[in-house]
């Protein structure tokens, strides 16, 4: 044994503060009495047979032939021991440099107060190299305890967080720690107790939804249509009785005079808030009750799903029923209610959704419905998606049933790759079974579909691309995936063939089945491409017996998923919802054929195929030849003698998902392309599509209308001063959804939870009022930081996690392994802190569960929910330093307990990892054992999961439950995301273990409990800005094209008459150049009128009468949009150039002039690798095409790697 640890206990120290004397002889004494106590425990050590047995003899010469074999080791250490008796200068270290700092020193801010410094310091040197490996001249785990008269100790003022009534219970702490946390102890009335700890901890308590008697709140009741809707109407009673309650609230008692009365005034203005967010919870449930007696005075024979066919009247409430059966056959047994803030947001919005129909317009207000976007504003794991996945499916069904037969409902958006393609999948099982739904229930109209909206990195922008070795629907061979998967073994050339094409299949699969299961049964999926649906690839469920199936019979072939993979179906198929990357925003002004596509599925399509119904907009003479050729159907407005096929087509609802990721050139691209795609709307909508539109009246006394716009839904759970960050995003002023309570633990839709045992909530009564919640209240998760001085930050971490893991596994063996319950149970117990309150309930409920069979299974169930943990790393780098010394200290320490060879699995999660394989560790950590089934072997298990921010978004796994953090998040909400993803169903523990030299991570220690209670108040806003020239100008290439083909093109075709041929279209420079000139007014009438709408698709007098989000130096802004306008149309006038539009725009490219942005990530101009020809190592040429497949393979993708720009589509393959 190389280190021995001593426990030294120094009796207390007086002293009168203010002498500084007595400090000073306090200070000295301490020294003096330190070394004296050091020198009586090692004294009394080495006089005892363990002490000369172990102490160490140094300046001792070891030769080779000592340690050839352990007997003569052995040997050795034997003759040195009798030959050399240990002595107290052999193994006292220096510890004379240790001293007691007691300084005090006026405040800054305020001198009447007086700082109170109280530290032990070494002021030793570090033992040079000779010494080092002989001496610690250090104390390790010291503690500090201050004691001191109530009338003497002033609280700490809480600076980082502004006072608030909400926190007024907790804008002070006791005192800062210094390299430690700080924890106030049990003591007298009239004394104030203070000590350090080295692993300060906080419990955030679990918070419950608020339960009101006699509210419908499952979704089975909610669906019965027999149902009292009534009852709903409790919801805002109860919230009117707990507004008045507040009214009698003194927001400015406990406050400092100077800030109580702007409490006050904040307070009467929550007031105000929550009296607007009833009135928006009564309103929907009263418009749901007036469709509900239209419905049911169509008689009680009447079905569901027809109501809205004989009385549009009864559509809202026939969509509330059809959403809620959704739902109910979603959530089957595990999700059966509605969470209270998610039903009052829901009703909430029933409005503003309900009064598009003109049944329904006099409910329409226009500060809930076109001025102001929605936050979504909830804790994560609160259930924000199951709110805006709920007002989704409602809106969609109701857009069916008012007559809105095809067409894009809802737009929804994510910031990040992974965390889209997980909530695409989430909300794929909602909109699955809101689908079967629609079926059973006969209601007209398109499926509802998704169409997953990403950059081609993900799935190709074409069906035509990258699918070659999917087989077609229509091969009897491949009816399923079991013999194309199994291809033969054998040297027989058919063996071969399927062999390659079972490679091209997996390979595909791998890349581009995004959904891997079925969401209505569960089982594997397959892809396959219909030739008859323009080539459409789809994912493809072969379980006979699945839901989906049977519900859709192969008429002749399977019906594929509604799941829509590539951008050109999308288009074509206008689902109900498309969900996407931001980024993808970009495309309304990145290529001509792209926009054209876009704005045809937005209500301006020019033909259908009346055999697949798929829309099309065919440009220039001879693509509408081709469509006339083909049988085609003409299609209104484009064709005034077509058919009808849109009904108020444009989406009416856009979910941003995660907004406090919206920030600097993101955020700021993300806004001017949000109010440029509404401008593109505004113009169609007041133009061709007017007769088509849902419209409201900006002025009451005018009978001006303007295009009904979709409602916006911005979520998140982190966030700082949203309201700025929503008026410059979307230029609309905040409704934050649900309002803020109280107090920071409570508000009307959520309280902490209540124990359930009496004992426990007697002990919470008898507590003083601040403590009683975070004391006592069952927790959430328990935030624990420790100090790592002393030691490499890497080491630390590693060796930390193994610990934690060694404590697993010794748990394990003894609990599941060997049957061993009761030393399980000693073990657990005797972790206990001795002076928590809680202990003896926490050793009783032990006890009680290992009375009982069930309660030691549920006993290991608890213990297997801490089996994985999650280790967090800054970077990358960090991962696979921390993966390294990790698996070489849980070897350490297994051997050093006899653990035997155990292996232990780690993976690793960063932004290199394709989302295949993140899927798949996600799926191996999701594996659970079912009742009765024994666990499996730790080793075979996966034991730890090293992560960057990759992991932060929408992964919601219960057997993440421990966490490590290994240094802070450069960014506290990344803190909050990336913690979040524990404790959501069981109580979750994360440790920090702060970079030492890190002056942030160890303020975060040494305020810990008071930097945790206030994680989302430290937030710094933002950093997004609008009105960035920067941006403006990079952007403005996109904007002017996006006018010429969204607009100007749509509007030219239209109006061509009979001979569309002749329609202009905007495909090369020349054509762009033939419409300036042939402008009213010429070349400077294109720049006005191009200037026109670039100023309103960068918002420039923002929205509504408030002019929200509004430019504050317009004048400057006109000007510099106009100058860039000319800029860009002198290019294109300067001469006739015949190139196509796309190749212009790369061929033109300036410094200050680039091509229209491919994503809202294009902002600086990228650099280009090339392959090299001839590899100098090796003095050969190399093959360009297997550079190709290395790239493709680096990058996660075997087949077709693409950038996101939507140019004209590569060869297809040859099998195709």
């Amino acid at each position: 044994m190389k280190w021995r640890r001593f426990r030294l206990s120094l009796s207390e120290f007086q002293f009168e503060c203010h002498d500084e004397a007595a400090r000073a002889a306090a200070a000295s004494s301490f020294t003096n009495r330190l070394l004296e106590e050091v020198r009586t425990v090692l004294t009394n050590w080495l006089a005892t047979p363990e002490g000369q047995r172990d102490a160490y003899r140094p300046r001792e010469r070891i030769l080779p032939s000592h340690f050839a074999s352990e007997a003569s080791w052995n040997a050795y250490l034997a003759a040195l021991r009798q030959r050399r008796l240990a002595t107290l200068g052999d193994v006292m270290p220096d510890l004379s440099a240790v001293a007691l700092v007691l300084d005090m020193a006026p405040d800054f801010v305020d001198p009447l107060r007086i700082n109170f410094r109280i530290a032990l310091e070494n002021g030793g040197q570090a033992p040079g190299r000779r010494e080092f490996a002989d001496y610690e001249p250090s104390l390790f785990q010291v503690s500090l305890g201050v004691a001191l008269p109530q009338g003497l100790h002033l609280r700490l003022q809480l600076d980082r967080v502004q006072p608030s009534y909400r926190f007024r219970d907790w804008l002070t702490y006791p005192a800062m720690g210094l390299n430690c946390g700080v924890e106030l102890l049990p003591a007298n009335e009239d004394i104030v107790r203070i000590g350090t700890t080295w692993a300060p901890r906080y419990s955030q308590p679990r918070i419950d939804p608020t339960a009101i008697e006699g509210l419908p709140v499952s979704y089975t009741n909610l669906a019965d249509p027999t149902g009292d809707v009534d009852r709903l109407f409790r919801l805002p009673d109860h919230y009117d009785t707990w507004i008045q309650a507040q009214t009698l609230v003194d927001a400015g008692q406990g406050l400092p005079d100077d800030i109580a009365e702007r409490e006050r005034q904040a307070h009467a203005v929550d007031l105000e808030a929550y009296r607007r967010e009833s009135g928006y919870i009564r309103a929907g449930i009263q418009l749901l009750l007036d469709s509900c007696n239209a419905a049911r005075a169509l008689g009680p024979d009447a079905p569901l799903g027809s109501w809205s066919s004989r009385d549009r009247r009864a559509a809202p409430w026939e969509a509330w029923l059809l959403t809620n059966e959704a739902f109910a056959r979603y959530g089957g047994e595990r999700y059966t209610e509605w969470r209270l803030f998610q039903l009052a947001f829901i009703l909430a919005h029933v409005p503003t959704l309900a009064s598009r129909m003109p049944e329904f317009a006099d409910r329409f207000d226009a500060h809930r419905d076109e001025m102001s976007a929605s936050l979504l504003y909830f804790a994560t794991g609160g259930g924000k998606s199951e709110a805006f996945f709920g007002l989704l499916i409602f809106n969609i069904f109701l857009d069916r049933l008012r007559g809105k037969q095809r067409g894009v409902t809802a737009l929804v958006r994510y910031p990040l790759r992974l965390l889209t393609l997980q909530q695409a999948r989430r909300l794929m099982r909602i909109l699955t079974q809101a689908e079967l739904v629609r079926l059973r229930r006969r209601v007209a109209g398109a499926p509802f579909e998704i169409g997953f909206w990403v950059g081609s990195g993900n799935t190709p922008n074409r069906a035509a691309q990258g699918f070659g070795g999917v087989p077609i629907i229509t091969r009897t061979t491949h009816s399923n995936d079991q013999t194309l998967l199994n291809p033969p073994s054998g040297d027989t050339d058919a063996a071969r063939t399927a062999r390659r094409a079972a490679d091209r299949y997996q390979e595909a699969l791998e890349s581009y089945d995004k959904l891997r299961v079925c969401p209505c049964c569960g089982q594997a999926t397959g892809m396959r491409r219909y030739p008859f649906q323009d080539g459409r690839v789809g994912i493809v469920c072969f379980n006979d017996g699945c839901e989906w199936n049977r519900e859709n019979p192969p008429s002749p072939h399977r019906v594929p998923l509604p799941f829509l993979l590539t951008d050109d179906t999308i288009y074509q198929r206008t689902p109900s919802v498309i969900l996407g990357t931001i980024d993808k925003l970009a495309l309304i002004g990145q290529h001509d054929k792209t926009i054209n596509a876009i704005v045809g599925m937005l209500g301006a399509a020019r033909y259908m195929d009346p055999a697949n119904r798929h829309l099309y907009m065919p440009r220039g003479a001879r693509a509408l030849t081709r469509a006339a050729d083909e049988g085609w159907t003409r299609l209104k407005p484009p064709f005034s003698n077509g058919a009808e096929v849109f009904q108020d087509p444009f989406p009416s609802l856009v979910i941003q998902d995660e907004g406090h990721l919206l920030e600097e050139s993101l955020g700021t691209f993300s806004g001017l392309f949000e109010t440029s795609f509404e401008s593109i709307l505004l113009r169609l909508g007041s133009g061709i599509l007017r007769d088509y539109v849902a419209t409201w009246r900006p002025d009451p006394q005018s009978e001006t209308r303007r295009p009904r716009l979709a409602k916006v839904i911005a979520a998140t759970a982190t966030i700082s001063d949203p309201d700025r960050q929503l008026r410059v995003l979307y230029q609309r002023e905040p409704l934050r959804f649900p309002c803020p309570g109280p107090s920071i633990y409570e508000s009307f839709y959520a309280m902490p939870r209540t124990a359930r045992r009496v004992e426990r909530r007697g002990l919470a009564a008898q507590a003083p009022a601040q403590s009683r919640t975070e004391q006592f209240t069952p927790r959430m998760r328990s935030y624990v930081s420790i100090m790592t001085n002393g030691r490499s930050h890497t080491m630390t971490t590693s060796a930390v996690v193994s610990a934690y893991h060694f404590a697993i596994t010794e748990l394990w063996r003894a609990l599941i392994e060997d049957g061993r319950t009761d030393d399980a149970i000693g073990t657990l117990s005797a972790a206990l802190p001795p002076d928590d309150p809680l202990t003896p309930l926490r050793r009783m409920a032990l006890q009680e569960l290992a009375a009982t069979p069930l309660g030691v299974r549920t006993l290991e169930n608890l213990l297997d929910l801490l089996r994985i943990s999650l280790t967090y790393v800054t970077n990358k780098k960090g991962g696979d330093q921390i993966i390294e010394t990790l698996q070489t200290q849980v070897e350490r320490d297994q051997r050093a307990a006899a653990v035997g060879d155990l292996p232990f699995a780690t993976e690793l999660i960063s932004g290199g990892v394709t989302i295949a394989e993140i899927q798949a560790v996600m799926q191996r950590a999701e594996g659970s054992v079912q009742p009765g089934e024994p666990f499996p072997s730790l080793g075979d298990s996966l034991r730890n999961i090293v992560a960057t921010s990759a992991i932060s978004h929408g992964v919601d796994v219960d057997k993440f439950n421990a966490m490590f953090f290994a240094g802070l998040p450069s960014d506290i909400a990344e803190y909050i995301q990336a913690s979040s993803r524990i404790g959501r169903t069981h109580v979750g523990f994360s440790l920090l273990i702060p970079t030492p030299h890190s002056r942030r991570d160890r303020y975060v220690v040494e305020t810990h409990d008071q930097f945790h209670r206030f994680l989302e108040r430290m937030i710094p806003p933002p950093a997004v800005q609008r009105w960035a020239e920067r941006a403006i100008r990079r952007a403005m290439p996109s904007i002017l094209q996006a006018y010429l083909c969204a607009v100007v093109e749509q509007e030219t075709f239209a109006s061509a008459g009979g001979d569309k041929a002749t329609a202009r279209t905007f495909t090369t420079a020349s054509q762009v150049k033939s419409w300036a000139d042939l402008s009213a007014g010429g070349n400077p009438g294109a720049i006005r009128a191009a200037t026109e709408f670039a100023l309103e698709a960068i918002g420039i007098d923002g929205r509504g009468p408030r002019r929200a989000g509004a430019a504050i130096h317009s004048d400057h802004y006109r000007t510099f949009v106009e100058d860039r306008v000319r800029e860009i149309l002198d290019i294109f006038t300067r001469r006739t150039d015949g190139s196509r539009l796309s190749n212009f725009w790369e061929s033109h490219q300036t410094r200050d002039m680039r091509k229209p942005m491919t994503s809202l990530r294009d902002v600086d101009e990228g650099g280009v690798i090339l392959a090299a020809t001839r590899d100098p190592m090796r003095g050969r040429n190399v093959n360009l095409e297997t550079t190709r497949q290395v790239m493709r393979i680096i990058r996660g993708q075997r087949l077709a790697a693409r950038s996101d720009v939507d140019a004209d589509p590569p060869p297809v393959d040859a099998e195709d």
